[in-house]
């Protein structure tokens, strides 16, 4: 304390002797007077020593290192604990608080070319739905007949069934699926009758307003992520739900019985089955994953404009946005994203490996 006050006071001012101040000796930095009783000496009396602290406080306004005085005031350093009391107020930030902060940690950098290819999933998807909903308006227009119906569903199965066990050499058991499609086609023959009575007495408007509805939800809540990772399962069961809700709203405005176990089984192909499809073709070939992606977009847009041409450049159009502009959209997003993490955030547990 002595080499402070002698830093601090003026050569003509000297400090003759220290004295070390009580528990308030904060107070002297705004005292106006030169003594203060309550500053012992170190014989104990009052006075002394303390005036001349006091002179100093006094004093140390007019210079220039008026900061030094901050020594004066001794207090432990802050620590970012919880269980001892500490000098400091609770919305203390200490100096060295934004050292330990980390900005855009998580983010990763995307490519255009692999984003395009991501958002093949979607582009099949949405081209399934196109196709399902054309297929329905050219049954229901007798355009496609009963039979035909029943060879496109076989030709799919079949065609499903050889690129996975054949050209991408999957352990399919032949014998158990063949039995399992074969009880499940027997089942939905026999509910046929029920399905295309289920809502026959809803209008027609009421049907397709439910569809269109329930057609957005599929795509909405599909599980994209079950094809484009190829870990994990199916978790789409909204989507699924409501696709095949569709089909048997849309199964109620069909000729007979035939038509709707065909169209059913269909829908139950496109959103049952081949999701699996995808995902299989996926993990083995890239290269025929994006195939798959361009037929379904030809057939799609081939299907839809005999039905409606301004349809089909819409649908195309918009197919086409999400697979080449929305990526290079997000691209030009993310350059602006700043992530901040630091010791505000809470903990994430580490387990050992």
């Amino acid at each position: 304390m002595t080499w402070i006050a002698n830093q601090l006071l003026p050569p003509n001012k000297p400090l003759v002797a220290t004295a070390e101040t009580p528990s308030k000796k904060s107070y002297c930095l705004f005292s106006t007077n030169k003594r203060h009783p309550t500053i012992p000496s170190n014989n104990g009396s009052v006075g002394g020593e303390g005036e001349a602290v006091l002179y100093l406080c006094i004093q140390a306004h007019k210079l220039p290192k008026l900061k030094r005085l901050i020594t004066l005031i001794e207090q432990p350093k802050w620590k970012k604990i919880l269980y001892a009391p500490q000098p400091y107020e609770d919305n203390y930030v200490d100096e060295t608080f934004l050292e330990q902060m980390r900005t855009n940690t998580n983010v990763q950098d995307h490519d255009y070319g692999g984003m395009v290819r991501s958002s093949a999933a979607i582009t099949q998807q949405i081209c399934a739905v196109l196709i399902f909903f054309s297929v329905f308006e050219f049954v229901r227009q007798d355009a496609v007949s009963a039979v035909l119906l029943g060879v496109i569903d076989v030709f799919l199965a079949v065609t499903g069934f050889a690129v996975l066990r054949i050209h991408l050499g999957l352990p399919l058991h032949t014998m158990n699926t063949l039995s399992s499609c074969l009880l499940f086609c027997a089942t939905l023959s026999l509910l046929s009758p029920v399905l295309r009575t289920l809502t026959k007495s809803y209008a027609d408007d009421t049907i397709w307003a439910l569809a269109i509805f329930l057609g957005l939800l599929h795509l909405i809540t599909h599980d994209y992520n079950y094809v484009n990772s190829g870990i994990g399962r199916f978790s789409g069961t909204i989507s699924l739900n409501a696709a095949i809700f569709t089909a048997v709203l849309l199964g109620s405005r069909l000729q007979s019985n035939e038509h709707v176990f065909a169209f059913v089984l269909l829908a139950i192909e496109i959103f049952a089955m081949f999701p699996i499809f995808q995902r299989e073709v996926k993990r083995h070939s890239e290269r025929l994953h994006l195939t798959t992606a361009v037929a379904l977009f030809a057939l799609s847009s081939a299907l839809t404009w005999q039905l409606s041409g301004l349809l089909s450049v819409l649908a195309g159009a918009f197919v086409l946005f999400l697979a080449f502009v929305c990526p290079l959209w997000f691209m030009h997003v993310q350059e602006s994203k700043n992530e901040i993490l630091g010791p505000w955030d809470i903990a994430h547990i580490q387990p050992e490996h």
